[in-house]
């Protein structure tokens, strides 16, 4: 439901407090952060998404799920663009 309202930052949220009983696809997290047009939002979805695929293990970093690539792509292309900080800075 907040995904679907655009409420990306407050979903990410929501599934943090709750993630045993809470489960979104990667693809569909960053699919509602991207529609929102904010690098900064994306950015943070696209965070929370690597770490999660680490279990949350603190500064830890996973590989991006299947399904993701083109979710990558763009987050590449922030980077270069200087919209975002790439992770681990």
């Amino acid at each position: 439901m907040l995904l679907e309202r655009g409420r990306v930052i407050e979903a990410l949220r929501f599934i943090k407090e709750r993630s045993a009983g809470v489960k979104v696809a990667p693809a569909a997290l960053l699919d509602a952060a991207r529609a929102t047009g904010d690098a900064q939002v994306f950015a943070t979805a696209f965070r929370f998404v690597l770490h999660s695929a680490a279990g949350g293990a603190g500064g830890a970093v996973a590989a991006l799920p299947r399904g993701c690539e083109a979710h990558e792509a763009h987050w590449r292309a922030l980077c270069e663009s200087g919209g975002v900080a790439p992770v681990g800075t």
